[in-house]
């Protein structure tokens, strides 16, 4: 079985390598807003904070301190430190954490439902699946983020079965972390423990052995909280980039751009922000988001819906991209015959697994929440990427499952 997974990770491995080499990997094409400006900045020893350049439309002269989540930055601190702003270092970097994906999705699935097909058909999708390849193509977090996110879920999955203290120590560990890399997963981390609790048998136990997660979640995550803190003067425990990002797809004018792309809106007068600190902008947008989701519920409830179906697109929007590899008619048939068919039979391995629903609860918690925050936030296609292997592992796990009743039928059509 190593032999099966070494080839699997080198053939993930060879393919990344070769979608990068087609790339130019001396300009940062994607220019992800902060993450750069912030990893120089630690280098320089100025410690983690970001020019107010780096957002078009929040102006001023104070710094951000919290505008971005930390874990992606952290990431790229190493690779610039050594190989100076280096960024063919940091995606073949990004195309080995994505190999590694595929060889920890085996150990999942099969952690999941016990079975050695579901769990090397996964890992071969994870390897191959175009949607997983392109993005470690430029330097955007979301290869960085399905790896962190997946390390967690797995030790979580095994601490049902074995709940040693290494276990449930990597699994509180790895969710701060994961937190630290994405803020959703701080709201998703309780309903993860609470999936936890429901499918272990002995509940007291269990819900010690959550306790005990969530007190590592809350020491790996507490620094962070303390050092916001202490340059805030107040509590700031989500990036305060996310009232921007939560405003500018639930406004009036995001209904006149339900149709584009982006589907998003800049209503606001950036002369607002001039004299405000990072935290009383995020409080403006919050407030102004919110005020229009309760004066115009169903006009919202109208972008919730078109974000539902943007998160589930079977295929990329035509004429969009990232520099000049703006997609196509060929990309769209890629996409159709590849993520399209896995979404499908996500849907159906989905259902079916809810016969034995202890199984795979955890999983569905983590894929219908984290899917749930986004939808009701903002919605970008590449957003659904940090749930794709689990997404994969019930798709494959629907197909055996409708191959083998289909065989069953057959045998008692044959008698």
């Amino acid at each position: 079985m190593k032999k099966k997974l070494l080839i699997i990770f080198l053939l993930a491995l060879a393919v990344r390598i070769i979608w990068i080499s087609t790339l130019d990997n001396t300009v940062d094409q994607w220019q992800e807003e902060g993450v750069k400006e912030a990893a120089c900045n630690i280098i320089q020893g100025k410690g983690y904070v970001m020019p107010r350049s780096v957002s078009s439309w929040q102006k001023g002269d104070q710094p951000f301190y919290s505008w971005r989540e930390p874990g992606f930055t952290f990431f790229l601190v190493p690779v610039f430190f050594f190989f100076g702003e280096n960024y063919l270092v940091a995606k073949l970097l990004l195309a080995i954490l994505s190999s590694l994906v595929a060889v920890i999705t085996y150990y999942l699935a099969k952690e999941t439902f016990g079975s050695e097909k579901v769990a090397l058909t996964s890992a071969f999708i994870i390897a191959l699946l175009p949607e997983m390849v392109y993005w470690t193509g430029y330097l955007t977090p979301e290869s960085f983020t399905i790896f962190m996110v997946l390390l967690p879920v797995f030790f979580l999955m095994k601490s049902i079965k074995m709940p040693t203290i290494l276990n449930l120590f990597f699994s509180g560990v790895f969710l701060g972390l994961a937190a630290l890399t994405r803020a959703q997963i701080i709201v998703i981390t309780p309903l993860l423990l609470a999936s936890f609790v429901l499918v272990t048998g002995n509940r007291l136990k269990a819900l010690k052995n959550a306790g005990l997660i969530f007190l590592f979640v809350f020491l790996t995550f507490s620094p962070w909280i303390m050092r916001s803190y202490r340059i805030h003067k107040q509590l700031v425990i989500m990036p305060t980039v996310a009232g921007e990002v939560f405003y500018i797809a639930n406004n009036p004018g995001t209904l006149k751009m339900i149709n584009d792309p982006a589907g998003t809106f800049h209503g606001e007068d950036p002369a607002l922000f001039q004299n405000m600190s990072e935290v009383e902008i995020t409080r403006w947008y919050r407030k102004e988001a919110l005020r229009f989701i309760f004066s115009q519920p169903k006009d919202y409830v109208r972008l919730v819906a078109n974000r539902f179906v943007r998160f589930w697109r079977l295929y990329p929007h035509l004429g969009v991209g990232v520099a000049d590899h703006i997609y196509g008619r060929s990309h769209l048939w890629v996409s159709l015959l590849t993520s399209g068919i896995t979404i499908l039979f996500f849907w159906m391995g989905a259902f079916i697994s809810l016969k034995k629903w202890r199984e795979g609860l955890l999983l569905l918690v983590l894929i219908l929440s984290f899917s749930s925050l986004t939808i009701l936030g903002r919605v970008a296609i590449r957003y659904r990427l940090p749930i794709m292997p689990y997404v994969i592992i019930f798709a494959t796990y629907g197909f055996y499952s409708i191959r083998g009743c289909r065989r069953i039928k057959l045998s008692i059509c044959q008698r």
